[in-house]
Parts: structure tokens; sequence; C-alpha cells
């Protein structure tokens, strides 16, 4: 399962030490995208 956020909430929140950390520790596939170009930027494993 991916969890689908926008790139700029990427950048906001996931980008930061506490982001990365409920990433790792919760194992959170991530699908990050772009909506106004309307395309996937990065898959995250």
């Amino acid at each position: 399962m991916y969890l689908a956020v926008r790139k700029t909430t990427y950048q906001a929140i996931f980008s930061e030490p506490i982001g990365q950390l409920v990433i790792n520790k919760y194992r959170v596939n991530l699908l990050i995208f772009e909506s106004q170009k309307e395309e996937i930027v990065q898959w995250i494993v």
C-alpha cells in the first residue's frame, strides 16, 4: 500500500527529520506526485 502525497507536502513534512523517522519506523511507502503536471515524481519504498 502506498500513501500518495503532493510534492509540496513531501518537501514540507517527509523530508524533515521527523518525517523521515515516521517513514522508517512505520515503513510508509510513498508516491510523490506533482499536482499541476498530474505526474508521479517519485516512488519511495
